[in-house]
């Protein structure tokens, strides 16, 4: 029988690479030359390509954290007896850990399929029990392997993190400087531009801007020509190109890499680069960010001055009192004037311009009268300064371990243990700053040019409804006079908080 009588052979081959930094699959590449090298050899004995599984940047060891969807189509096409021959370049890139090689080795075991590995130059057969002790010492070298270079990455990442140091992907604001020899690091520092965007962003959502209108201004200024750019102009481009978004600003607002704080498994240090914003402004926003009586909002609903923030005290029949939100609508009135109702339950309503004009009023004279004691309670005292770190602190701790808890890092155990020890630690420093906390939205009314009636007038209705939430409570209540319309002073309840 010649070669050409020769019965085919079905060779099928596997490319694997943890990491690919080119970014074009050379690595993989690089493996199939050498097999066809080997396939080329074998031609004589009727090997033939038939087919071929590929996994970019997939690690094939048990800290692996995506699945590799080639290896799982290998196996299944394996175990229906598609080929008699699998390739791989080195046995490590079948995989990583024992239980899985295992598995590979007893389905081909089953279906008589060899392995031939072309870094060894040979050809295995898993029936063999010598070939398959061979094969087996490979799957115990490689995940042993794995294990050190885990233990190694973790180590050198603690030792990071202890000593301050970045770490991962380089943050938004920020470049790295390498050493043009040895590509040691250097240096994180700002990054020209980007830094003035995150500098704008925590600025604007302290003065009670909503995370949408901070992503849409930018949005804006991203297309602006350079010959529209305004002496207070920055350029605001992202990292990838693509549009701001407010979940995008939130991720920015809320990381204290920006105020050079290094976090590690729940551990904060400080950071070896320098903070984009000061201390004072990034825990203001976060205060913002985590208040309860916050309300998010679709957008363009968050017009209204109190919108959801005025509630209903309505009597209901069995005593207790509604306490609804108020929101507005424009549908059942015979002029078409616009009234808050309330929300739900529909038990009263109100005009809405009455509503906004009176406490407009009630809060620029509150103002007027207390803003002395107002600007006093916001000064730079180092113990209110403190506690109000503490408390924007803790909650960020704490939020770290409910991820932590959601991804499998902590037990519920655990958390049900740290969660009431935190935040009893919250609630004791919330008492000593809530009396004595002035919100940037409530300071930029109280500072700056003009009366305070003129820089109410000024401000945007964000910064008027984080105002009116922070200073004052207002409750709307049926009339006295069933039937008639009477002044707002007469069923309107406005209660300062501070």
């Amino acid at each position: 029988m010649t070669s050409t009588d020769a019965p085919t052979v079905r060779v099928a081959q596997y490319l694997r690479v943890s990491l690919d930094k080119s970014g074009q699959g050379r690595s993989t590449d690089e493996q199939g030359t050498d097999n066809a090298r080997a396939m080329a050899d074998h031609a004589r004995d009727g090997w033939a390509l038939t087919a071929t599984y590929r996994d970019d940047n997939r690690s094939a060891s048990r800290y692996a954290t995506r699945e590799r969807e080639e290896f799982a189509r290998l196996l299944s096409d394996l175990d229906r007896g598609q080929f008699d021959i699998l390739m791989l370049w080195e046995s490590s890139r079948g995989s990583r850990r024992v239980s899985e090689w295992c598995r590979l080795i007893e389905v081909c075991q089953e279906r008589h399929v060899l392995i031939y590995v072309t870094s060894h130059g040979r050809t295995y057969d898993p029936a063999n029990s010598r070939d398959e002790r061979t094969l087996l010492e490979d799957a115990v070298d490689s995940q042993y392997e794995s294990g050190k270079v885990s233990t190694r990455v973790k180590r050198n990442a603690a030792a990071n993190a202890a000593a301050g140091k970045p770490h991962g992907k380089i943050p938004y604001g920020y470049e790295r400087v390498y050493d043009p020899h040895s590509k040691a690091f250097r240096e994180q520092r700002p990054k020209p531009y980007e830094a003035a965007v995150v500098r704008y962003i925590f600025d604007a959502l302290a003065r009670g801007e909503s995370m949408r209108a901070v992503a849409n201004e930018l949005n804006r200024r991203a297309r602006l020509e350079p010959d529209h750019y305004g002496p207070q102009h920055i350029d605001a481009p992202t990292v990838t190109g693509v549009p701001w978004t407010p979940q995008v600003v939130r991720g920015l607002a809320t990381s204290p890499t920006y105020i050079a704080v290094r976090t590690h498994h729940g551990t904060r240090t400080v950071g070896n680069w320098p903070a984009l914003v000061d201390e004072s402004t990034f825990y203001a926003v976060q205060r913002i960010l985590t208040d309860p009586r916050r309300v998010t909002t679709k957008p363009g609903k968050a017009k209204y001055l109190l919108s959801m923030i005025a509630t209903c005290g309505a009597v209901r029949a069995d005593g207790a009192v509604c306490g609804n939100p108020m929101c507005v609508t424009f549908r059942t009135t015979a002029n078409g004037r616009a009234t808050y109702a309330c929300k739900g339950a529909n038990h009263l309503r109100i005009g809405k311009d009455d509503l906004d004009v009176y406490v407009t009023e009630w809060i620029i004279d509150y103002l007027e009268e207390h803003e002395d004691r107002l600007c006093a309670a916001d000064t730079d005292d180092a113990e209110v300064a403190a506690a109000r770190d503490e408390v924007a602190r803790l909650k960020a701790r704490l939020n770290e371990h409910y991820d932590a808890a959601a991804t499998g890092q902590i037990s519920a155990r655990a958390l049900a243990q740290i969660e009431p020890k935190i935040q009893a630690q919250i609630d004791d420093a919330e008492a000593r700053v809530r009396a004595s906390t002035t919100p940037p939205a409530l300071r930029s009314l109280l500072t700056g040019p003009g009366t305070i009636a003129e820089r109410w007038a000024a401000a945007p209705m964000p910064t008027k409804r984080e105002v009116v939430r922070f200073l004052v409570s207002v409750t709307v209540l049926r009339s006295p006079t069933r039937g008639h319309r009477v002044d707002p002073e007469q069923r309107v309840a406005i209660e300062p908080k501070v």
